[in-house]
């Protein structure tokens, strides 16, 4: 659903327009276009609550154990990424995903697609742009993220 990428290492992750495939049988298209719907609307709210800095609302968003792979290679868990969020060295502008693909296989979701995110972190200005991969699983309570991966991509 979603990372914010510095040099510093800070990472998270979001996504947002879609187009998909689900491989579950005996499901309609409109059941298929909801769950889309629905998975699009938690990433618009993913990248909203870390401009924000919610951390009670990301904290919804993602599992317990949700792991973060960021474009630096460094792994963090939700702990450690909420932590990087609540940072008042990191301010993070709106920003909006592209090319996002939904593929649905039961109660997982794999999400791809590529974002630009801008900002500063101790002062310092930086814009960057991502591809990336989050994964989502319907729980009891609703879909959470439960891993997502990002990398930066070349400057031309």
């Amino acid at each position: 659903m979603k990372c914010i990428c510095l040099a510093f290492g800070i990472l998270i992750v979001v996504t947002l327009p879609i187009s998909g495939q689900q491989k579950t049988k005996n499901t309609s298209r409109a059941e298929k276009t909801t769950v889309e719907q629905q998975l699009r609307q938690l990433e618009r709210e993913w990248n909203d609550v870390i401009v924000r800095k919610d951390i009670t609302a990301l904290g919804h968003i993602l599992s317990d154990d949700f792991i973060l792979i960021t474009a630096t290679g460094t792994v963090r868990n939700k702990a450690q990424l909420i932590d990087s969020i609540k940072s008042t060295d990191l301010v993070v502008e709106p920003f909006e995903t592209e090319d996002v693909i939904v593929r649905i296989y039961g109660d997982t979701a794999v999400l791809t697609g590529r974002f630009t995110q801008k900002g500063s972190y101790q002062g310092k200005s930086f814009s960057n742009q991502f591809r990336y991969t989050d994964v989502y699983v319907k729980m009891s309570h609703g879909w959470q993220g439960v891993s997502a991966h990002s990398t930066l991509m070349r400057q031309p």
